[in-house]
């Protein structure tokens, strides 16, 4: 099953900000990226029925199948992908993969429970280390011909996040920087 739509668009960028050559990713454009890792909480992890799990892991495999189903449907109902079912759900997941690690990477805190308030302030070496695990994912996921956790990442800059964020920091040959 292929991941990307036959209709190629743009190049990638490495970097040295140049473009790699012969690079078409056929992907789509950023705002339905935004779009399309914007549906993946309400329709799959932040349900509230039966309950809310911490994790996909936690979910019993019913519970799990249903939630799928359901952010596939809400996924061709918007006309954000024309795969089918399975391809929707891949391409879905890893986008949001590469969405939420990057958008982890930029918030002011993270979660510590060992800290007295519960958070404690991000500070630049594990900023830079997060984002070298979700480049190292998305890059052994390139070479297998998924450029969808990649893309992720460069929808990053297009969604509204409810937090404020510092970006400053990320490599300027970022996909987070791409238009």
């Amino acid at each position: 099953m292929a991941l990307v739509p036959a209709e190629p668009r743009g190049g990638r960028a490495d970097r040295s900000g140049g473009v790699v050559a012969g690079h078409n990713d056929g992907l789509p454009p950023k705002k339905l990226g935004a779009a399309l890792v914007q549906l993946v909480g309400p329709e799959l992890l932040d349900k509230a029925v039966p309950q809310k799990w911490d994790s996909l892991r936690a979910m019993p495999p019913g519970v799990l199948s249903q939630r799928v189903l359901s952010l596939v449907d809400a996924v061709q109902r918007a006309g954000l992908l024309s795969f089918d079912e399975p391809g929707i759900f891949l391409a879905t997941y890893y986008a949001y993969h590469g969405f939420f690690n990057l958008a982890k990477a930029t918030r002011l805190d993270y979660v510590d429970p060992a800290s007295p308030t519960g958070k404690t302030p991000y500070a630049l070496t594990p900023r830079q280390a997060a984002y070298g695990w979700v480049e190292g994912h998305w890059t052994k996921e390139a070479r297998r011909g998924n450029l969808w956790v990649e893309y992720g990442v460069s929808v990053t800059n297009f969604v509204p996040l409810k937090q404020e964020i510092i970006d400053d920091w990320i490599p300027l040959w970022s996909p987070y920087w791409n238009d």
